[in-house]
């Protein structure tokens, strides 16, 4: 090869080296947008649903007190 094809060839080489660094950057700072929206939309979805779930919190009803009505267990439990 000769001393100015060999300077031709470097200079497209830096040329695309060049090149595929910008795209990298943009790449970069694209998907660190995208992240960003995503998390800021996750944050907005959680709170509204935390909003959606509240209600008032009176006193229980109590339910009439029936002979066949579930009976609480024990705390204790003995074992045979």
């Amino acid at each position: 090869m000769k001393e100015n094809e060999k300077d031709e060839v470097e200079s497209l080489m830096m040329e695309l080296l060049v090149v595929a660094d910008i795209f990298t950057l943009i790449g970069g700072i694209v998907v660190g947008i995208l992240a960003t929206i995503l998390l800021v939309m996750f944050v907005v979805y959680r709170m509204r649903k935390k909003d959606e779930g509240s209600y008032a919190l009176d006193e229980p009803k109590q339910p009439p007190q029936y002979s066949y009505a579930y009976q609480k267990a024990p705390t204790k439990e003995f074992y045979a």
